[in-house]
């Protein structure tokens, strides 16, 4: 995947409490792979300890913990394989991850910009909590407070450009809000240019 993969790797590299067993794992990952529709989209690339499944198309790997929430998606696109999503249990909370194909043109802070609209939109009293990231590019990153039904979470959001695509992730303590905020990404920049 080219530049991006650095930072893609050390979020990946969060620790996965449930250790798996070689035919556990595949059978997990086979299920969410199934679940999905995604099959030709995606493919087992577990190890022995791991349940993960690849993304065909971009590379991406997405690092799952056996018996905990964890989904594959095919987002809205002009071709099914050119925007997908994966969402995995990571302690308390859930991580989504997104890969797109989108235009060109767009680079990691344009499509920060429109990840901050979707945060705004779908968390009204979204707070940042610190400036935004001072990461060099291509990594942008942003983290909020909020409120998801009456109790306090926090959101943060990231993107990376990797050639034709761009890798997002979507982090809280709150699962439904992030899956939900992850589903309704910012898939619009691929229609625009």
């Amino acid at each position: 995947m080219g530049r991006g993969t650095a930072w893609l790797a050390v979020l990946l590299a969060c620790p996965v409490p449930a250790l798996a067993q070689p035919a556990a794992a595949r059978a997990f990952v086979a299920r969410l792979i199934a679940e999905a529709g995604a099959e030709g989209v995606f493919a087992d690339a577990s190890t022995p300890a791991q349940p993960q499944a690849r993304h065909l198309a971009s590379g991406l790997l997405c690092r799952f913990a056996l018996g905990r929430p964890a989904s594959i998606k095919l987002l809205p696109a002009r071709a099914p394989a050119d925007n997908v999503g994966c969402t995995m249990a990571r302690g308390s909370g859930i991580l989504a991850l997104q890969v797109q194909r989108i235009p060109a043109n767009v680079d990691a802070a344009r499509f920060m910009v429109d990840m901050v609209e979707v945060v705004h939109a779908d968390f009204p009293d979204a707070a940042p909590l610190a400036p935004p990231s001072a990461d060099p590019p291509p990594l942008r990153a942003r983290r909020f407070k909020a409120t998801f039904q009456g109790r306090p979470v926090y959101v943060g959001v990231s993107a990376v450009r990797a050639g034709p695509w761009m890798v997002s992730g979507h982090r809280g303590g709150e699962g439904r809000a992030v899956g939900r905020m992850s589903e309704r990404g910012p898939s619009r920049l691929r229609e625009r240019g």
